[in-house]
């Protein structure tokens, strides 16, 4: 009869003692168990593959929505492509929680999710609720800035269907926070969408926008008041 020695360095004279129902359950109980935490372990990655991937997707799909929108030119909004830089588009609510979609693991892992896309093309609501935050967040910065040209009361210069101080054509802006070598006259929607000059695409995509750094341009409005 022969002798095998255990993991453990214990030599066993007769195989039948393996064989015994107490170390084949013993056994496959620890196997099942390895079993378990690697399926576990492998469906996790798979779930935050799932979530990454969804929220990759969100993040390209408002963008090229943006995209959309800069170039529509039909309909009440956007006027003429006026929208915020893409930095504050998507800081605005609305984008926050559509950027959230298909993000919950449960969601992340059917097949058959909606992608992003489709809801900001179709879904009506969703729609109305962009355009209402943008426009109140145009309507905030040409308050701000009309109040660095000096007009207290702009509603009252545009009741009678003028256009708005800011965005006449002697209103023209610099931003300070560029460098000098940088600078040029921006008109209102030149200011919405500024982007700072920055040496990489990725720190583009990261750059802040202040309606602070930007102060009128005394010396091109001039030239259109004569």
């Amino acid at each position: 009869m022969g002798s095998i020695i255990t993991e453990d360095g214990v030599t066993i004279h007769d195989y039948s003692v393996l064989l015994h129902p107490s170390n084949i359950t013993a056994e496959y109980q620890e196997l099942k168990h390895k079993f378990k935490e690697q399926l576990t372990h492998r469906l996790k990655l798979r779930v935050e593959a799932a979530v990454d991937e969804s929220a990759r997707q969100n993040r390209e799909d408002l963008r090229r929505y943006w995209t959309k929108l800069k170039s529509w030119r039909q309909g009440s909004f956007p006027i003429n492509g006026l929208l915020p830089c893409y930095g504050e588009f998507r800081r605005l609510d609305i984008s926050k929680v559509l950027l959230q979609k298909n993000t919950d693991k449960s969601q992340a892992m059917r097949d058959d999710r909606e992608r992003l896309w489709v809801e900001l093309n179709s879904n009506v609501d969703t729609q109305s609720h962009i355009r209402d935050q943008v426009n109140a967040w145009l309507d905030d910065k040409r308050a701000k800035l009309a109040t660095k040209l000096g007009c207290k009361h702009p509603e009252l210069e545009t009741a009678g269907g003028f256009l708005h101080p800011v965005e006449r054509i002697n209103a023209w802006f610099i931003c300070t926070n560029c460098s000098q070598k940088n600078r040029k006259a921006l008109s209102f929607k030149d200011v919405c969408g500024h982007q700072c000059s920055t040496p990489t695409r990725k720190d583009r995509l990261k750059a802040h926008w202040d309606i602070n750094w930007f102060e009128p341009d005394m010396k091109v409005s001039s030239c259109f008041l004569g």
